[in-house]
């Protein structure tokens, strides 16, 4: 499950000009799809060409009409010997600008698969049903995104009566046959990373005879889905940040930071949450004798207790003042959590926050100024990627509530606290799909009809899906499992050249 999506404080919260592609050797006969400019906002990549395709509503009454999705395509550069469909994770990841077409400077953000499988097989995306490209799912309430699951839902069948029920991942994986189908072809190969992992075996299991390659990159656990995720990878996230702070304290004499890891996140506190006024919303490391005037665990122990108890009262005063309506606190509380969260998804980036922390008042590459259609794009896919996340993780959960993790849940809500923990203690006990009950049960994922076994990769230690996922898809899916030791999550967003042989020999 990426969280790649953007979640705010206390709540879990991302016409045409046709052309006809140009064929190159080997190209399949041409479909009939009109292929034209992506959408404003998808931010699909300058190579990319977007086409809409009906599919059904609802699977299981055929009278119930089509919804449109929408698909984008990175053609092959030489000859061409097939399709590669993509899913970028979630649930509710938006698709259309998740391949790179090279890796030069643009491809940052994006899937980055070897030069030669890019010159030998199209790149195909297509937007997930329920996203805003496509049919979206509207669930609007006056709380949004931040809805109770119950509102969210209630929503959802005033806007559109059961188009929420069919937001699942097996209806997602039978929209993309029907691309496939819409395409003229007669297999596709498969790449998933994050909840793409669970989609894509999905697809391989429904449809064995028309699935070629698979590749599943850091995926998220089938036997995790949806509350397990959630209680699982905590730890798995705290032992992520207490990781970097402890490389950044490594490395003083490069970043000066400080020498502990609760003197980096002390630094980090005064740095991003400080102009605010806040505290850094996740529990401060705990302190060693570098931290104490005397060295032994009663002095430790003194000093965690006097540092809790000082960011505990920061984080209800942050927490009043959000609920009374400062916007400079909850975008202080988010500024900090963004920050974390970058971190622990990608430790590629350690040493470019090393350098931010180290020094704050230095000139930053200036980002690009977003139009105010691109603008509004990214906002309303950020809504409904919400919705749709909602809707995969409540129809199809298969785990038990966690009771324990209630109190702690709600305490957080109302009261302040680790925001990191809570996103995970909300999952985990259930309160995240309090009032919207699984609909459906989602296909277990098998490889065993499957003409190539898949390759499977991962991260020792993934922040986002645990150490967990990769092995345990694995394990359902069989083929090979290569292992890139890191704190990281997608293995081709973060690390493409860690198995470029690899990938590239699975694919030739």
């Amino acid at each position: 499950m990426s969280s790649r999506l953007l979640r705010t404080a206390f709540a879990v919260v991302v016409a045409s000009a046709v052309t006809a592609p140009t064929a190159v050797a080997g190209e399949a006969t041409p479909d009939p799809l009109n292929w034209g400019i992506c959408p404003t906002g998808s931010f699909a990549d300058p190579a990319a060409e977007c086409a809409d395709i009906e599919v059904p509503r609802d699977y299981s009454d055929p009278d119930a009409g089509t919804i449109t999705l929408t698909m984008s395509r990175i053609a092959a550069t030489g000859e061409r010997k097939g399709i590669i469909a993509g899913n970028p994770g979630g649930p509710g990841g938006d698709a259309l600008g998740m391949f790179a077409g090279s890796d030069d400077a643009e491809a940052e953000g994006r899937i980055v698969l070897p030069a030669d499988v890019r010159e030998s097989y199209d790149l195909l995306a297509v937007e997930p049903r329920g996203l805003a490209w496509g049919t979206p799912l509207d669930c609007s309430t006056p709380a949004g995104p931040a809805a109770p699951a119950g509102d969210m839902l209630a929503g959802c069948e005033a806007n559109d009566p059961g188009y929420a029920s069919t937001i699942t991942t097996d209806n997602t994986a039978r929209d993309l046959d029907e691309a496939r189908q819409a395409l003229g072809e007669d297999t596709l190969n498969l790449y998933g990373v994050s909840y793409g992992g669970p989609l894509m075996a999905t697809y391989a299991t429904l449809f064995p005879g028309n699935t070629g390659r698979v590749l599943l990159d850091s995926s998220a656990s089938p036997d995790q889905r949806w509350f397990g995720l959630g209680q699982a990878r905590k730890q798995a996230r705290v032992d992520g940040l207490n990781a970097m702070f402890s490389w950044l304290a490594e490395r003083d004499d490069e970043y000066h930071l400080g020498t502990t890891p609760l003197q980096v996140y002390q630094r980090w506190a005064t740095v991003v949450a400080g102009p605010y006024g806040v505290q850094l919303p996740t529990t401060p490391p705990a302190s060693t004798d570098g931290d104490t005037p005397l060295p032994g665990e009663l002095a430790t122990r003194v000093v965690d207790a006097v540092v809790y108890a000082q960011w505990r009262a920061g984080t209800l005063s942050d927490t009043t003042r959000m609920l009374l309506g400062d916007e400079r606190a909850l975008v202080g509380v988010t500024a900090g959590q963004s920050g974390l969260m970058q971190g622990l998804y990608s430790q590629k980036l350690w040493p470019v926050i090393g350098e931010e922390l180290s020094n704050p008042g230095a000139q930053q590459a200036e980002q690009p100024q977003l139009t105010e259609e691109e603008a509004a794009g990214q906002e309303l896919m950020q809504t409904q990627m919400a919705y749709v996340d909602r809707a995969i993780i409540c129809n199809e959960n298969t785990t038990a509530p966690d009771p324990s993790l209630v109190v702690p849940t709600l305490v957080t809500q109302y009261t302040g606290g680790d925001l990191i923990r809570y996103n995970e203690n909300l999952i985990g006990s259930g309160l995240y799909c309090d009032g919207w009950s699984a609909t459906t049960v989602p296909t277990d994922p098998s490889g065993m009809e499957l003409e190539h076994a898949p390759l499977n990769i991962g991260y020792s230690h993934d922040t986002a899906v645990t150490a967990d996922g990769a092995t345990d898809m694995h394990r359902a899916m069989g083929g090979d499992l290569l292992t890139l030791d890191g704190y990281s999550h997608g293995v081709l967003l973060e690390d493409p050249q860690a198995f470029e042989d690899e990938v590239s020999a699975y694919f030739a």
